[in-house]
């Protein structure tokens, strides 16, 4: 049938990592949005600027939330970018990326009925084989969602510290309360999402170091173990 998995599956995860990535990119513009919201809302309440945690010069709580959105912009932009290396495909490459035992119609009519039928802007490599042996392209993948992670992580953390308190800590910002807070601590509402936001980045993270070893340790020329 003119195919192999060291075609069909890569081809398959790329289109798969394009609409998890456009999803990603739809989240982040709300996130962004409201980011911008909350800079507009706070555009005039003075605050007290840090710096290493010290008292530092004054700013408006709305920069805070600015720059924020400013992370999130570019982590959007990343996700962006990298869709043109992911829309490279090495379908008709068979076993090792030469081809063979494919026709060169097969190859052709392949390319473009894959194309039509999920409208991505797919395009067969000009070097298959480099497709097949070089999935390098994930790890920059990975590496996206751990830049994003970590925008998120300093987003959250700083949310969390802003909000603690009820008497002794920075009580500057209230989140929202999600759930129920202590039982024999009144006025104790624990900052649930920034928490969960943690966990979920320490997760992309230690994805993103599993990645870049199986890509950069673990394979085996010619093909790519990923």
């Amino acid at each position: 049938m003119s195919q192999s998995t060291n075609d069909v599956y890569p081809t398959a995860l790329r289109i798969a990592a394009i609409h998890l990535l456009r999803k990603l990119s739809n989240s982040l513009a709300e996130l962004q949005e409201a980011l911008q919201g909350k800079e507009n809302e706070f555009s005039d309440v003075l605050k007290l600027g840090r710096t290493e945690l010290m008292d530092a010069l004054p700013m408006m709580l709305g920069q805070e939330f600015g720059a924020y959105a400013k992370a999130i912009e570019r982590d959007r932009w990343r996700v962006y970018k990298v869709e043109e290396r992911l829309r490279q495909i090495n379908l008709g490459g068979t076993a090792i990326g030469t081809g063979v035992n494919a026709s060169h119609k097969y190859i052709f009519m392949v390319t473009d009925a894959i194309q039509e039928l999920t409208g991505l802007g797919l395009a067969r490599s000009d070097y298959p084989m480099d497709i097949t042996q070089n999935n390098d392209v994930f790890v920059e993948v990975s590496g996206l969602l751990k830049a994003c992670s970590t925008n998120l992580l300093k987003i959250s953390n700083d949310l969390r510290l802003l909000s603690s308190g009820s008497k002794g800590g920075a009580g500057e910002i209230e989140l929202p309360q999600m759930q129920a807070g202590s039982t024999i601590m009144p006025g104790k509402v624990n900052p649930v999402i920034p928490e969960m936001i943690g966990q979920v980045g320490m997760r992309v993270m230690a994805n993103d170091y599993a990645i870049t070893m199986v890509q950069g340790s673990l394979n085996s020329t010619p093909l790519c173990l990923l």
